[in-house]
């Protein structure tokens, strides 16, 4: 993962849902999970990806439970919330949280 220590962040793809909350509505983008997430999360990155509100998408459902997805609707969106120090530093921290309790869930009992 060391490659991955000279970024900031990953970039998703930048797929505009347009479901509206409706699953029979969904897409390819919308159901899909890129492989390289797990190379991201693997290097604590945040995960930099289309604002969806108000649809639902496989991305934006699992790094909003993990906290470990930047949500940007244009590029004019992204700069401020790079710059953000706390924003930035907060899917490191859910990674670490996220793998500290999947050990002790697979350890309880042994």
């Amino acid at each position: 993962m060391s490659e991955f220590s000279r970024y900031d962040a990953g970039r998703l793809h930048f797929a505009i849902s347009r479901n509206e909350g409706d699953i029979r509505r969904a897409g390819w983008d919308d159901l899909n999970l890129p492989a390289r997430m797990a190379a991201l999360a693997a290097a604590g990155l945040p995960m930099l990806q289309a604002g969806n509100s108000g649809s639902m998408t496989a991305v934006q459902s699992l790094s909003r439970q993990l906290d470990t997805g930047i949500y940007f609707r244009d590029a004019g969106d992204l700069p401020r919330q790079l710059r953000d120090r706390a924003l930035m530093e907060r899917a490191p921290a859910a990674y670490g949280a996220a793998a500290a309790n999947s050990l002790s869930t697979r350890t309880r009992g042994v």
